[in-house]
């Protein structure tokens, strides 16, 4: 700092900071930085502060762990004038955006105030996701950037189409439709020109809908048939087509017969059940789950249990070795070194059937958030028995399993417990995209860790209730065993749709 004030070597800090940053760590180096910026701010011309601006994004950017530090950087990059921001953003974006995972939580913090400053530049538009973006861009973005818009544009459009075939049938749309062919067969001319406006509207209303979906990150780019803004442009064209129809309403009955035929058209194109095509149907199979009354709750995640317990096994555990995380004895040979012959069993904790139909938001995001906390049953040190119910054995010898899961649905959301043996005390519960995109919906997951029917540690939210309600109902909890137990609620549609 000395040599920055006495001479005109500002350079200098930076310099140094860079060679001591491989030693000592990228937190020294923030203090540096920052001290320099906070004593000589003014004395800094613009390409002075840019350098040190992106030196304290890159640096953040390698901290594991929030700190006092990193609080520290976030300060003085709040000192970020306009007039250089534009430059600061874009290469943040290009750079540390769409290269590398934000790491913490100030880090997510200080990018959010950074593009929300610059998406009020007046020269600039409104920052988005990349048209061809990296992994690592779209995770980032659903982790620091949550869209509050998607959640009403998915609400809209379920409104429109129903979450269900059966719904539909009575929802404005569907029985406009309807009521079009009705009314013309019966020549009522009059009320099918009434339900023909109804029914511009309310596909107005779906295209609209459609373009506030950015399903970039809800759906796999190469597998989902979803193109809300090529399915926004059909419904446009559609209407367009109408209003090309009400030219010839003079032709009195030819317009009225090209009136059925366009009800026809939007009726198979938007709502029809047996079209993989239509596109309530597509929406549906993609970002909706139903339950089946005729259906044991226990075959809910079939799909999910037996990629963790068969085809995926190997690549789950080796992908937690390569990342240095911790794997169990039991999953792994003497030396440790590879994986044995071992597998996990999963087991469901519910009986019998599901007695009501229910319909819960599930796109990728929230499938693979469930199936990522599933995968923790590489860290289970042993078996155990189901939580939730005395042994139906005699001698106390029942069915043990390396986890369990139990799931219930209330009037807001559906929950799915899971629980397993853990070594740990506390253990830091990381967001992820997928948990990020589960919280984007209003979804959530908790997870405790509890010993002899009391709570050690609660890695993660706020939920005192689901507290309460979890210990009450683990019945069986294995004496002197510690176990993590994690909660996620996923909801339902007539929960995102009340907004």
């Amino acid at each position: 700092m000395e040599i920055t004030r006495s001479t005109p070597r500002s350079y200098y800090a930076l310099e140094k900071t860079r060679k001591i940053v491989g030693v000592y760590g990228p937190r020294i180096g923030i203090e540096i930085i920052s001290a320099q910026l906070l004593l000589f701010f003014d004395e800094l011309d613009y390409w002075d502060r840019l350098d040190r601006f992106q030196e304290l994004l890159t640096l953040m950017w390698q901290c594991k762990e929030d700190s006092d530090e990193t609080a520290l950087a976030g300060l003085c990059l709040s000192l970020a004038s306009d007039d250089l921001l534009a430059d600061l953003w874009k290469w943040f974006k290009r750079e540390l955006i769409r290269e590398i995972q934000v790491p913490i939580l100030d880090a997510r913090i200080v990018a959010d105030l950074l593009r929300h400053r610059f998406n009020r530049l007046p020269e600039m538009n409104d920052d988005k996701l990349s048209v061809t973006p990296t992994e690592e861009e779209r995770y980032n973005y659903l982790v620091m950037f949550p869209d509050m818009t998607f959640r009403h544009g998915v609400a809209q459009l379920f409104e429109i189409v129903g979450e269900t075939y059966r719904e539909i049938h009575n929802m404005g749309l569907s029985a406009c439709l309807k009521e079009i062919e009705n009314a013309i067969d019966q020549t009522d001319h009059q009320r099918a020109v009434r339900r023909y406006d109804e029914a511009k509207l309310i596909i107005e209303d779906l295209a609209d809908a459609l373009a506030t979906l950015n399903l970039q990150f809800c759906c796999e780019d190469d597998k989902c048939p979803l193109y809300p803004e090529q399915d926004a442009k059909n419904l446009r064209d559609l209407l367009e087509s109408g209003t090309e129809l009400e030219k010839g309403v003079g032709d009195g009955n030819s317009f009225f017969i090209e009136l059925g035929k366009w009800a026809e058209q939007a009726k198979f194109k938007i709502l029809a059940p047996s079209s993989q095509d239509s596109l309530a149907c597509r929406y549906r199979s993609q970002l909706v789950m139903t339950t089946n009354t005729m259906e044991a709750m226990n075959s809910f995640l079939s799909e999910l249990v037996g990629r963790v317990c068969g085809e995926e096994w190997r690549e789950i555990v080796e992908a937690k070795l390569n990342n240095n995380k911790n794997v169990c004895s039991q999953w792994l040979t003497e030396d440790r070194r590879e994986l044995n012959d071992n597998k996990p069993t999963i087991e469901g904790g519910n009986t019998g059937k599901w007695q009501n139909e229910v319909s819960v938001y599930f796109d990728r995001h929230v499938r693979h958030c469930v199936f990522e906390v599933l995968t923790n049953c590489v860290h289970a040190p042993l078996s155990i028995a189901n939580p939730w119910k005395l042994s139906d054995m005699s001698d106390g010898m029942g069915l043990h399993a390396t986890m369990w899961w139990k799931i219930s649905a209330d009037d807001c959301f559906m929950k799915i417990t899971i629980i397993n043996a853990c070594s740990k005390k506390e253990f830091i519960l990381a967001p992820t995209e997928a948990s990020s995109g589960l919280e984007r919906v209003g979804g959530e997951v908790v997870t405790y860790v509890v010993e002899d029917g009391v709570v050690s540690s609660r890695t993660e939210g706020d939920a005192s209730p689901l507290l309460v309600e979890l210990l009450s109902a683990l019945t069986c909890l294995p004496p002197k065993q510690r176990i993590a137990a994690t909660i996620i609620r996923i909801p339902l549609m007539t929960t995102i749709q009340e907004r």
